[in-house]
């Protein structure tokens, strides 16, 4: 069994980055209270201001899963999907070495 790395690519309008950034602050924190969670950072870029990047690291695909289940989860997404300036993206990602695979 394997740990699985998520990178989420937000798009948010100007007007809501705060606080959705801030938001995220304490989605992180909660997250980061899961017995499984490996780590949840957030980030912005220097070259956009829509941008947010979410990295999250669970030791497994079910934790993940289980996680998106929460209702501090559901309630983030439907609090900030009408100000979203397209659906977010979701990237699984996996390290490159031998063994690497999707």
């Amino acid at each position: 069994m394997s740990s699985v790395t998520i990178l989420f690519h937000v798009r948010v309008r100007r007007d809501r980055r705060d606080d959705l950034m801030s938001a995220l602050v304490d989605v992180a924190r909660l997250s980061r209270e899961e017995d499984l969670c490996l780590g949840y950072d957030s980030y912005v870029t220097d070259s956009s201001e829509t941008d947010i990047l979410v990295v999250q690291d669970w030791e497994t695909m079910e934790a993940y899963e289980a996680h998106n289940r929460r209702a501090y989860v559901s309630s983030l997404f439907e609090r900030f999907e009408p100000d979203l300036l397209e659906p977010a993206r979701r990237t699984i990602l996996a390290p490159i070495n031998e063994t690497a695979s999707l």
